[in-house]
């Protein structure tokens, strides 16, 4: 039978985590290993929902081999069977813990953060609360000591500052902001360049006379070129990374 406790987490999981793309049968594991393909295969063309307690249970580990998208779409699956499922899910809970911990070695936070990162601020509330039913309802069982309260910080705290840099109304204006400077960047280095072919009077033998010739400013007109070609690079760079931050959204 479900719980009052254990509805209101289940609800707020799936809520978090319902808009949630399946990643695509090439964006599944990490690595090159037997347990990365292996698990690939398990989960190849499959709904988060289609994932049994049983097998979840079987493949309790499986999550360290997935990908950040992969993590995304089927981290829901371990929660919700840990938390429906507590007792006859065993070992699941407590390898999801493990995997929820932030680690103390700074290499291994690295890839702690990079496993997370496309969290958003819901689904990092929804982990959270999570633990929070763990430690409230089976507090015999896990974390001794400051261990539960330091998991909780970071989840409630850190993670807002670590998980939260691709989402969000900041992560939106962050991304408009590249975009437009991106496009003032190109658009200025066009315009430069036009003017000094309207000036040539868009005569190639005259162009390559004014560019050999030096300004008050000093430079020459191939210098400028060159500034205005990698003024131009950039803004193009910017445009292309203000689109990448988009699709990792």
């Amino acid at each position: 039978m479900v719980s009052s406790n254990s509805a209101v987490i289940v609800r707020q999981i799936e809520e978090a985590f319902r808009e949630v793309p399946y990643p695509g049968d090439g964006c599944l594991t990490e690595g090159h290993s037997s347990e990365a393909f292996d698990i690939a295969n398990w989960l190849k063309r499959r709904r988060w929902q289609d994932l049994g307690r049983e097998e979840l249970s079987r493949n309790h580990e499986s999550l360290f081999f997935m990908t950040p998208q992969a993590i995304r779409y089927y981290l829901q699956a371990f929660l919700l069977a840990s938390v429906l499922h507590y007792h006859e899910a065993n070992p699941l809970p407590s390898t999801v813990l493990f995997f929820l911990t932030f680690p103390k070695n700074s290499e291994d936070r690295s890839r702690f953060r990079a496993r997370f990162h496309l969290l958003t601020k819901p689904q990092s509330d929804a982990i959270r609360a999570f633990l929070e039913f763990i430690r409230d309802e089976y507090p015999e069982d896990y974390l001794q000591g400051n261990e539960i309260g330091e998991m909780l910080d970071w989840w409630s705290g850190h993670c807002k500052e670590d998980l939260d840099i691709n989402h969000g109304p900041t992560a939106n204006r962050r991304s408009r902001f590249l975009t437009v400077l991106g496009r003032g960047l190109a658009i200025a280095s066009i315009l430069g360049l036009g003017v000094t072919l309207w000036f040539s009077g868009f005569d190639p033998s005259h162009w390559f006379v004014m560019m050999g010739e030096r300004g008050e400013h000093g430079l020459s007109g191939w210098t400028i070129t060159v500034i205005l070609l990698f003024t131009l690079s950039v803004g193009l760079l910017l445009m292309a990374l203000a689109q990448k931050r988009k699709q990792l959204r």
